[in-house]
């Protein structure tokens, strides 16, 4: 037993003194601790300063903790690869471990059963778990630019997992549930990967790689969310925005998905809760207030794999207050006229075209005047008076 205080750490065994260390407040104490567990089957365990939950000393002086099985193993040593064999599955007593008052867990460590009664040709149980387990907690998000080279890796272990059950089986990437064609395959390195050579904002969305066994359903292998970053668009404080997630496909995959869009990360605009997101993929967004001005990220959450996913981004620039000059600015033809135009740039345009308005009508006034005194010259000379009476005097060919 160990006894210690501030500047004495001192040890007893059964009871007697056996030693004690002085303590040196200026230096740091390391203390090691063993302890001794004889596990069965002539096994004898030692372990020092273990905090690892299946390495730590045994509870040798707390109250009865009685055991409990954990979930059975894989099938192992399976006498056939597919078609139905037989082979061996294990459990632990760790759920939770007995102490050492405590009384095992009851009924056999192994079974013997049926394993790998998957059809020939197709994917077993087993690889199917495995390729879960690699989806659930690992999402895989891009964001890029437009313009920007994206490449896409699929997981090479898992496709010779794959192909090692389902030799047929083919490969493909889908973008949002349609098959991309612009896959590149290294023969040399018997990988495989999605390459856009230049994004646009159309490549944002939710990218699959998947395996399709013959007669079989698709099995997605792996997903990435990509979100492609295009110019800022610039609003007014009331203005309405629209948005799509491409998330759509998500829920084809997973159960319980929760839709949300953020600013910068942090400052959420719009939450839909868990939804369909087939039914909210496309919405619209009221510019409340400055805090609406960033960068703007679709995300979709999944508590039950723990993962989230970023499949569209946009950058969002709040000008101002939105006045009847800037309902003007709405109009298309102005937009297009305009839309590239600092407030500066816009009033020295107005400027030279108001000046330009006013001089041509007042070319076409001085025009026209000119043009009215030549008919009235004209009219007078075939005119004349007499006694207070114009007569008009036909005109006299020479």
């Amino acid at each position: 037993m160990y006894r210690w205080n501030e500047s004495v750490l001192r040890m007893d065994c059964g009871g007697v003194h056996v030693r004690h260390w002085t303590i040196d407040p200026k230096r740091p104490l390391l203390v090691r601790y063993f302890s001794v567990a004889n596990r069965g089957g002539g096994r004898t365990e030692w372990t020092v300063n273990c905090d690892e939950p299946w390495r730590r000393p045994p509870d040798v002086d707390g109250p009865p903790r009685d055991g409990g099985w954990g979930e059975w193993g894989e099938w192992e040593r399976c006498t056939k690869s597919c078609g139905g064999g037989t082979g061996v599955r294990s459990r632990r007593c760790d759920s939770p471990r007995p102490n050492v008052s405590g009384r095992p867990c009851a009924g056999p460590v192994t079974a013997v059963g049926a394993c790998n009664r998957h059809e020939c040709g197709q994917v077993s149980d087993k690889t199917a778990a495995a390729v879960r387990r690699s989806l659930a907690g690992r999402p895989h998000n891009a964001v890029a630019e437009v313009g920007d080279r994206l490449t896409l890796w699929c997981d090479q272990t898992t496709v010779d997992a794959i192909r090692a059950d389902s030799p047929r089986a083919r490969f493909s990437w889908l973008r949002n549930g349609k098959i991309v064609t612009s896959t590149v395959v290294d023969d040399k390195n018997d990988s495989c990967a999605l390459v856009i050579s230049s994004c646009t904002v159309h490549n944002s969305g939710v990218y699959a790689f998947v395996a399709e066994p013959p007669n079989s359903d698709r099995i997605v292998l792996k997903l990435f969310a990509v979100a492609i970053n295009d110019k800022p668009i610039f609003v007014y404080i009331g203005d309405v925005v629209r948005v799509q997630c491409n998330a759509a496909t998500l829920s084809y995959l997973f159960n319980r998905l929760s839709q949300e869009w953020l600013v910068n990360d942090s400052y959420v605009i719009k939450n839909y809760g868990v939804n369909s997101l087939a039914s909210i993929d496309v919405d619209t967004i009221t510019i409340e207030n400055i805090h609406f001005q960033g960068i703007w990220k679709c995300v979709v959450k999944s508590t039950e794999i723990n993962s989230s996913w970023v499949t569209n981004a946009m950058e969002i620039k709040v000008i101002g207050l939105s006045t009847g000059w800037t309902h003007i600015m709405q109009d298309p033809i102005i937009k297009i006229l305009f839309q590239n135009s600092s407030p500066t740039m816009i009033i020295s345009i107005c400027t030279i075209l108001i000046s330009a308005l006013c001089v041509g009508t007042w070319c076409c006034a001085y025009i026209f005047n000119r043009w009215r005194k030549q008919i009235m010259k004209k009219t007078s000379k075939g005119i004349q008076i007499k006694n207070g009476i114009h007569k008009r005097v036909p005109y006299q060919q020479l």
